[in-house]
């Protein structure tokens, strides 16, 4: 730990101290990375990973726990707070989860079909809309494709993997369905149902429907992202929305779209509504190191880790289930507290000021 801190102080002290003729080493250089010791260190770590936190989740009372801990640190070694309301920067994480009893796909064609949630698809939540026309586009959605007002079928090839809250689609699939909600946004439409293989049994979209209703966060709350709601249906059923337009799905989705193809007749009802579950603001940690030159203590070195982990998971083959994260951060945090103790201590402090940042959320 010591080798550590003698390659991290000088390149702090470097930017902190240097002036327009160079960088000048500090004489308290030396002394000030003594003070960091390996001991020291373990003990941070020890706290930081320990049981106790458990595993320090974005949010969760340990997150909590760790940030105010880390604050009393920095307070004890005569930092001052940085945040605007004191040593926590607060910012808006809520969960929300769907309201899967109200989740609505009903098909209307002269007769009227409701697919059933948990057998036929699953849903993300969005924003609501009004009965609407349907149109298939293929496996892409194209930023000029005329979908305003309509409610868009589109092909999704895709796999299932585990995931640590359960069964989900494989990362490429989950990406294409994002990027497919956003432009889909920024084209007007009013709902997105993908189409998925004919692999995807029901009992596939039974697993990957509760895994749908669990709470999920979204930073800035779901008004920061404004997106369609979105429908995952099964091969079958998707066949049965084309034979009521007249239309021979199974040909039709098994070659490229070269332009849309309105589904004549067809009116789309959808409803993937959400829920509330907590309003949560968790925090990072500020403070500020004051520079002892009155020009220069206006510009700000910035020593940052993050100090959360992934909290509580699936236990291992011993039973632990608490993901420690004692190195995925708390090593990174304890020297963060560690090199603000040094330099706090030193004679001469820095030049400029140091704001010392320690952020939450990073792993989500």
């Amino acid at each position: 730990m010591k080798r550590l801190a003698f390659l991290l102080l000088p390149a702090i002290l470097a930017t902190a101290c240097s002036t327009s003729r160079g960088s000048e080493a500090s004489p308290g250089l030396t002394a000030a990375a003594e003070t960091i010791t390996a001991t020291d260190v373990r003990a941070r770590i020890g706290f930081l990973a320990s049981d106790a936190l458990r595993g320090r989740d974005t949010p969760s009372p340990g997150l909590d726990t760790a940030a105010h801990w880390i604050a009393d640190e920095l307070a004890s070694f005569g930092l001052e707070p940085g945040a605007a309301e004191g040593w926590m920067q607060r910012y808006p994480y809520p969960a929300t989860a769907l309201d899967a009893g109200e989740a609505t796909l009903r098909i209307a064609a002269g007769a009227t079909h409701m697919f059933m949630y948990g057998e036929d698809f699953w849903a993300e939540p969005g924003s609501q809309a009004e009965p609407a026309g349907m149109v298939y586009v293929g496996s892409e959605l194209l930023e000029d494709a005329e979908v305003r007002d309509r409610v868009v079928l589109i092909r999704l090839e895709a796999s299932l993997e585990q995931g640590r809250d359960g069964w989900r689609l494989d990362r490429q699939a989950r990406r294409r369905a994002s990027a497919t909600l956003d432009r889909a946004a920024g084209s007007g439409a009013a709902a997105v149902v993908f189409v998925l293989d004919s692999v995807f049994t029901d009992d596939a979209v039974e697993l990957l429907a509760a895994s749908a209703e669990r709470p999920s966060r979204v930073l800035g709350g779901p008004e920061a992202r404004s997106v369609p709601p979105a429908f995952y249906l099964r091969w079958q059923p998707a066949l049965r929305i084309f034979r009521m337009a007249g239309l021979d799905g199974a040909t039709i989705l098994s070659r490229p779209a070269r332009r849309p193809v309105p589904l004549p007749g067809v009116t789309a009802t959808t409803a993937a509504p959400r829920v509330a579950v907590d309003d949560a603001r968790p925090p990072n940690v500020v403070g500020v190191l004051r520079g002892s030159d009155p020009v220069l203590r206006d510009r700000y070195v910035v020593v940052t880790a993050h100090m959360d982990h992934v909290g509580v998971g699936p236990p291992d083959e011993t039973g632990d289930s608490i993901y420690n994260g004692a190195d995925d951060d708390a090593s990174g945090t304890a020297v963060l507290v560690e090199v603000a103790e040094a330099l706090a201590g030193m004679e001469t402090r820095p030049r400029r000021s140091v704001l010392f940042v320690a952020v939450s959320g990073e792993e989500k």
